[in-house]
């Protein structure tokens, strides 16, 4: 496992994301929506729930790396007016479109809510399993 984790690090690097908290934590939301995606291709004959939580799982991530992507830029730049608005379009922007396709889904396609509003909430778990997880390293750090 520890191999697999380094290799979606060293993934995540060469993309631009230099930040190694910020890998991380996209590297938790990219194991988490691949357990989803596994999870729903062989359970997939048993309902529908498992697909669209893996479609709510896979929409987080791409929101969730596309924000982290953002984020990062910040971080690394000195601050100026223009990015409180490049921040404020980006983040209205893909509202926008999150919510387009999840009406869409809901609506047209008649996928269940809560399943796929379960799988959006996967970067609130991400999130959780960060922040517990630093936590267990600055305890052994300090030990």
């Amino acid at each position: 496992m520890k191999d697999f984790n380094e290799k979606i690090e060293k993934h995540l690097y060469s993309k631009g994301f230099r930040l190694p908290d910020i890998r991380s934590i996209l590297r938790i939301q990219i194991q988490l929506c691949g357990i989803a995606i596994i999870a729903a291709l062989c359970t997939v004959w048993f309902s529908m729930w498992p697909i669209t939580f893996a479609i709510g799982a896979v929409i987080a991530t791409f929101s969730f790396f596309s924000v982290a992507k953002f984020i990062q830029q910040i971080i690394l730049r000195e601050y100026d007016r223009s990015m409180l608005w490049g921040m404020l379009f980006r983040f209205y922007g893909r509202l926008l479109i999150v919510g387009v396709v999840v009406a869409a889904l809901i609506a047209k396609a008649h996928v269940p809510m809560m399943a796929l509003v379960s799988g959006l909430a996967t970067s609130m778990v991400t999130m959780l399993i960060w922040m517990i997880s630093n936590q267990n390293e600055r305890k052994t750090k300090e030990a």
